[in-house]
């Protein structure tokens, strides 16, 4: 509470004139929490006004009173604000008794004699604090006087000082690639100088060479378990697309004709899809097969018109095969693909270049190569023609692209330059010690072309035979194909 008591006046006379002294006097009184007291202070406040011009009028001017009544407000509101800054610690006032320590005597021990547990000992503390206003010392000096609360104060939990922030870990870019490869060449090393085929896994290690000699194009199964090859000796595998175990133990002939090439895989292992030139028009056609050998038929149109294409490569969905080919007509040439109902879609991308086109396992997508820039590159496009992208861009060769199991990397073989053949992890028995033409080499990315790497460098191979050397005629790298398996 806050009285203003009084105001008094004195005049004084002097040599400039007459000046008044004003006695201001205020009273605050309140009633102390903690033993019920009633505390009263009082302030007195001069104020001096000189040169007043009526030495007979001792009544203020208003504005003079007006003055007198801000002063004794604002003092007054600065005295309100102290006292409650005093009874402010004790505003919940709080129950207990005073208590002088023995020698023996532990915050701890006296915590969980008078609170129930020794965890208590901070409410002695702040207790003690608050209405003693003494800092309790540690050990305890016999002698001393504290206050135990009668129960447990809630205390405020401290915050801990905010730890350093950790630096983000790196955003996981996706799945390391997985399975094997399987690649093929002409070995001209004097002790080999066939077509062969070579197996790596996906880190470039574990290289070695399929069992059968004569052989190229692989197609590894999806599950990783059997090879689809073309041969060129009437010896070992026939002049035939064949398939087998991984393992070379065996093999059986598909299709039959020694045009039939550029095998494929459905995603689910069950059957074969390849080009052939076997009709005596030798106009490129397609072909399914069962993986048995059997069942074999032509793919055509539903509209009765012709179907011509190569490069067959089954969609994810496998009811769709994308294939390399022109309308009816002979215009619009590019990528394609027709059900295997016969119903044929607009072209996916119109580029007379295209080639070697292998479709996603987990995606609508193709990747492909092409030389629509000038330059033989890897490109990839959904298969309603939508989202081109070049992923590759070098002046080298960027050629035979294909996926990997998961949808997740493409591989492809390159010119580009990489490590010395001599530093390939497991040079297998095909080592020719010679270079090659373009040092051709096995490369792969992710599927949006990200982490480009090379994880095999050819070491005496090479993608274009002697052309004395038969059956293999002029074949080159755009003959030939990659495959990753499981």
């Amino acid at each position: 509470m806050i009285d203003l008591t009084g105001i008094k006046t004195q005049r004084h006379k002097g040599a400039q004139g007459q000046r008044f002294i004003i006695f201001i006097s205020i009273q605050v009184k309140w009633r102390n929490c903690f033993d019920k007291r009633l505390e009263i202070r009082n302030w007195r406040l001069h104020l001096s006004i000189s040169n007043l011009q009526s030495p007979n009028h001792l009544a203020l001017y208003p504005a003079e009173q007006i003055l007198i009544f801000l002063v004794s407000w604002c003092l007054g509101v600065l005295v309100f604000l102290t006292s409650a800054q005093i009874t402010s610690v004790a505003a919940q006032p709080i129950d207990g008794f005073t208590y002088t320590c023995q020698l023996s005597d532990t915050l701890a021990h006296l915590a969980g004699k008078y609170l129930g547990d020794e965890s208590h000992a901070a409410s002695i503390s702040a207790a003690t604090e608050q209405i003693l206003g003494l800092t309790i010392p540690d050990p305890l000096p016999p002698g001393l006087t504290i206050f135990i609360p009668a129960e447990p104060l809630a205390l405020a939990t401290p915050t801990p000082p905010p730890s350093p922030t950790p630096p983000p870990s790196p955003t996981p870019a996706g799945p390391e690639p997985f399975g094997k490869i399987a690649f093929s060449f002409y070995n001209r090393a004097l002790h080999r100088r066939v077509w062969e085929i070579d197996i790596i896994n996906a880190d470039g290690g574990g290289r070695w060479v399929f069992r059968w000699n004569e052989v190229s194009e692989p197609a590894i199964s999806p599950d990783g378990t059997h090879l689809a090859f073309r041969g060129w000796s009437g010896f070992d595998t026939g002049h035939v697309l064949s398939v087998g175990p991984l393992s070379g133990e065996r093999h059986w002939p598909l299709g039959g004709f020694q045009e039939d090439s550029r095998p494929d895989w459905s995603h689910d292992g069950s059957r074969l899809v390849f080009a052939s030139q076997r009709e005596s028009d030798r106009l490129w056609r397609l072909y399914l097969i069962h993986a048995n050998g059997q069942d074999e038929r032509a793919l055509s149109r539903a509209d009765g018109l012709p179907l011509f294409g190569e490069d067959p490569a089954w969609s994810h969905r496998d009811d769709r095969i994308i294939y390399r080919g022109c309308a009816p007509d002979g215009s619009q040439c590019g990528l394609w693909f027709i059900t295997l109902d016969g119903l044929v879609s607009a072209p996916i991308a119109l580029d007379a270049t295209a080639l070697q086109p292998d479709g996603s396992p987990a995606e609508d997508a193709v990747v492909f190569a092409s030389n629509r820039s000038g330059n033989w590159e890897i490109y990839r496009v959904n298969l309603d023609g939508s989202d081109l992208r070049q992923l590759t861009g070098d002046t080298a060769l960027d050629v035979m692209p294909t996926w990997s199991p998961d949808g997740e990397w493409i591989a492809f073989q390159s010119t580009r330059p990489g490590f010395a053949p001599e530093n390939a992890p497991q040079q297998g028995p095909s080592q020719g010690g010679q270079t090659t033409d373009g040092n051709w080499g096995i490369w792969i990315m992710r599927k949006d072309g990200r982490d480009l790497r090379q994880i095999f460098a050819f070491d005496g191979g090479l993608m274009r035979a002697n052309r004395l050397d038969l059956p293999y005629g002029s074949r080159d790298w755009y003959d030939e194909q990659i495959s990753w398996g499981r």
